[in-house]
């Protein structure tokens, strides 16, 4: 079709918009088609006609909210946001009552493109979806929110990723047709996590797309994106994945080599006391050794040799005592006597009474 020409041959815009009132339901798409193929062709000078009407107010109720659904339509697809946005400052509580308002309202809020406005945009185009359920753009508004909320990481029940699921399945049980509806139904696949279902779906959805179309190539881009997007979600699922593997093999690791240190600290400790005690029993034995050597001469240097024979005998059993009782001392905690340490002791102490008696 030639977008220069309207489609209303030589009738006027008012007498195309006096066809759709009696004709069509503004719940309807199909309202919203033909609505959308007369903004397509407005001119400057039938806008400004059109704003005019709109606020002269003698129209009837519907008239006027179609006149306000064709602006709000050539406005948003003109990306002039300024008198989109007053054009619902003016008229939202006029016509909030009407079943499709919502809808406009949702996609009113999706113009900012912040998270803040598409929350209000996701709650208005669940509330369209509610009152229009069978008007098949409306569902894929409600679903292509929840696609963006969730390709932007923002927080999506199971429940609303749920209903998104069903109303846009129900969009493409209206229109089989239509490419972009299976695109956002593939958006909503890469979110419960069904990549390769997602991908197929895009490719569906881009196969559907008539290549005749003047915007087939903006069309075309926007899926390859959402495309890309398939594929640095799946990217960044797998990676977290190595990632989370590669933490809990670490901590395992951790745990493992921290049970060996701690056993080996044990032997080398358990190593070093026992070094440490035999060092000590030589100390003591040689320091008892020196003491018997060195007092055995001073008692045969000063007393006869009968006496010195018993005072060298007493020596030595106390010695053997101090010495058993020390090594008795030095041995480490919970282990027993064997029974030397007792024989040694039973020898010092006949010894010690051996000298004394005399």
């Amino acid at each position: 079709m030639d977008t220069h020409t309207p489609p209303w041959s030589n009738d006027s815009v008012d007498d195309a918009i006096s066809a759709i009132v009696t004709d069509n339901d503004p719940s309807t798409r199909e309202f919203e088609h033909r609505l959308t193929t007369i903004a397509t062709h407005l001119t400057l000078n039938d806008v400004n006609a059109l704003e005019e009407r709109l606020l002269k107010e003698s129209a009837s109720p519907t008239m006027r909210y179609i006149l306000f659904y064709l602006l709000h339509i050539y406005y948003r697809r003109t990306h002039n946001y300024a008198p989109l946005k007053s054009l619902m400052d003016r008229y939202s509580q006029e016509f909030q009552q009407q079943p499709s308002f919502p809808h406009l309202l949702s996609l009113f809020y999706r113009q900012t493109d912040s998270v803040q406005a598409n929350e209000q945009a996701l709650e208005e185009a669940q509330l369209a979806s509610q009152n229009c359920p069978r008007h098949a753009g409306v569902l894929n508004n409600f679903a292509e929110i929840v696609a963006t909320l969730g390709e932007r990481d923002q927080e999506i029940s199971s429940h609303t990723l749920e209903e998104a699921m069903t109303a846009i399945q129900e969009a493409i049980v209206l229109d089989r047709s239509y490419p972009k509806f299976y695109c956002t139904k593939g958006r909503l696949m890469a979110l419960s996590g069904d990549y390769d279902a997602a991908r197929s779906l895009i490719q569906q959805a881009i196969n559907l797309e008539d290549a005749t179309e003047s915007d087939y190539a903006v069309r075309l881009g926007d899926y390859q994106s959402y495309l890309l997007a398939v594929l640095i979600m799946k990217f960044k699922r797998d990676l977290h994945a190595e990632v989370t593997q590669a933490h809990q093999d670490i901590a395992s690791h951790r745990h493992s080599i921290d049970e060996t240190l701690t056993k080996q600290q044990a032997a080398l400790d358990s190593t070093l006391s026992s070094a440490q005690s035999s060092n000590l029993q030589f100390l003591g034995f040689f320091t008892a050794l020196l003491s018997f050597v060195v007092g055995s001469t001073q008692i045969l240097s000063h007393e006869p040799l009968a006496v010195a024979e018993h005072l060298i005998m007493t020596l030595g059993g106390v010695m053997l005592m101090v010495l058993v009782g020390f090594t008795m001392v030095m041995r480490p905690a919970g282990q027993s006597w064997p029974k030397s340490y007792w024989a040694g002791l039973a020898v010092g102490v006949m010894l010690t009474l051996g000298g004394l008696v005399h």
